[in-house]
């Protein structure tokens, strides 16, 4: 039979399309098994070689946050940066045997504690051949890994240990993930009300529990940001709506504090950035002016929250916001009673609901001395003299009056009358015949009146605004006008 060109075309056409489907059905059949697949963990926080470098563990973090390690057909492939022999370069060894010398073996162990990683006694090791430049992975900085458990761990050349989980997008891909709900039952319990100074003393004392890097993605967290995860829980706001502090702790030790809303089933609702650092005023990183981001919240036992944010320009913009029956936050207007004047508000930088002060403004309040910092520390002071007005956290407006008293008179006993003459002495105040006071009118409902004499007087001398009890004695004084941006 003889067949014409087109005809001969579409046979070969036919044949290749067989051919195809053959090859594909054998694949089919000697189909590996499905790839293993591991996700960054975390950089240890030590290195084992007496290397200690932020800036080197930072970049660790920086670059390898992302990747991914898949095993198949017996190459590893460090996701987007290279691919390493794993089969023909993997030997079952001990840590001794591996490190070599007891020495080094404990160390390296002692990482592995820190990390809560487990290292087990028989241990698979694949060689990176990083002092050959034809290598793979011959640029990168990793020298072999370790397999123990359902990690991967990379050595480094400063010692520190990049881990990957086997388990870990298993985990955070149910929202409703047991073991994260595991984690938060063990967290602490802290009450209200609560502020960043109450904070930062928690810190100080370790009162917030670690829970595991690793929750970034379920916490909606940048994998760059936040080195450590620290958090607490607060009381409950109903049965189904569960607040908790947590803190994204950098290798600088500044951090980002949030308050997060969990549902009954400990779901992400919402949550608010509460305590950030960015920068300095006047000087930036580590110059000699003010903090520059969320420095200030406060959260009252009904979940009233205030948080404030300084700029670069030393403005202060001032936030409310109340949680509603469905877990989110609903930012409330802000007003004052303290100024007529507010500077004008770019409406892509700043809230409409915000109270934004002037940096004058926001800078002109009373400097103190306290040896008990927290008694106060919630309270911004300003007062002016001149019009007789004295105002809370730039808000709340009291008037006031100036008179003077027999100091014997005044304090109306004699202990407390001996005891703050010698406290004004050290300040170089006479006070034993008279002194003058301020009283402050409507008062009563301010957490002022617990240091208050009388319940709505304080002790005026000198340019400084005295508050004096048998416990305590704190005094205030308005800063020059030169002073006002120098803190």
């Amino acid at each position: 039979m003889i067949y014409d060109e087109r005809t001969i075309m579409k046979l070969k056409k036919i044949f290749l399309k067989i051919i195809t489907v053959l090859f594909l059905s054998i694949n089919i059949v000697y189909a590996t098994e499905p790839p293993e697949t591991w996700y960054f963990y975390k950089v240890s926080k030590n290195t084992a070689l007496d290397y200690e470098s932020d800036s080197e563990r930072e970049r660790l973090i920086d670059k390898y946050s992302e990747t991914k390690l898949i095993l198949i057909d017996g190459d590893l492939t460090v996701d987007k940066i290279c691919t390493m022999p794993h089969e023909t370069t993997t030997d079952i060894e001990t840590p001794l045997s591996y490190w070599k010398s007891p020495e080094l073996t404990d160390k390296y162990k002692k990482i592995f504690i820190e990390e809560k990683i487990p290292l087990e006694n028989q241990i698979e090791v694949t060689r990176n051949n990083y002092e050959n430049e034809n290598y793979p992975c011959f640029k990168e900085e990793f020298t072999d890994l370790i397999k123990t458990g359902n990690f991967m761990v990379f050595m480094t050349n400063p010692g520190y240990l990049l881990i990957f989980s086997e388990n870990l997008e298993k985990d955070l891909s149910q929202s409703n993930d047991k073991s994260f709900s595991k984690e938060l039952t063990q967290l602490p319990i802290i009450d209200t009300p609560l502020n960043d100074y109450d904070l930062y003393e928690l810190d100080k004392e370790d009162s917030l529990k670690e829970i595991p890097v690793h929750y970034k993605k379920y916490l909606d967290i940048p994998s760059y940001e936040g080195e450590d995860i620290l958090a607490a829980k607060l009381p409950s706001i109903s049965s189904n709506i569960n607040p908790y502090i947590i803190s994204y702790v950098m290798d600088s030790g500044e951090r980002d504090s949030y308050l997060y809303l969990f549902s009954d089933n400990d779901n992400v609702l919402d949550k608010l950035l509460i305590f950030s650092y960015i920068t300095t005023t006047r000087g930036g990183p580590g110059g000699y002016g003010l903090p520059v981001g969320y420095r200030y919240f406060n959260i009252d036992k009904n979940y009233s929250i205030e948080r404030r944010q300084r700029f670069e320009d030393e403005t202060i913009e001032i936030q409310h916001y109340q949680v509603n029956q469905n877990g989110k936050f609903k930012e409330i207007p802000v007003t004052s009673e303290c100024y007529n004047q507010f500077p004008p508000k770019d409406k892509n930088k700043h809230s409409s609901k915000s109270l934004l002060l002037s940096n004058f403004q926001a800078n002109n309040y009373l400097r103190s001395y306290l040896e008990d910092k927290n008694d106060f520390y919630d309270m911004t002071m300003t007062l002016n003299i001149e019009e007789n007005i004295f105002c809370l956290n730039y808000q709340q407006s009291f008037p006031i009056t100036l008179n003077k008293i027999n100091a014997k008179k005044f304090f109306n006993n004699e202990n407390l009358y001996q005891q703050q003459v010698e406290n004004f002495k050290k300040v170089g105040i006479d006070i034993s015949n008279e002194l003058e006071y301020i009283t402050f009118q409507n008062i009563e409902n301010t957490r002022l009146t617990n240091f208050l004499l009388n319940g709505n007087q304080a002790i005026y001398m000198d340019n400084k605004l005295f508050f004096v009890g048998e416990n305590y004695f704190a005094f205030f004084w308005q800063p020059k006008d030169e002073e006002l941006f120098y803190e």
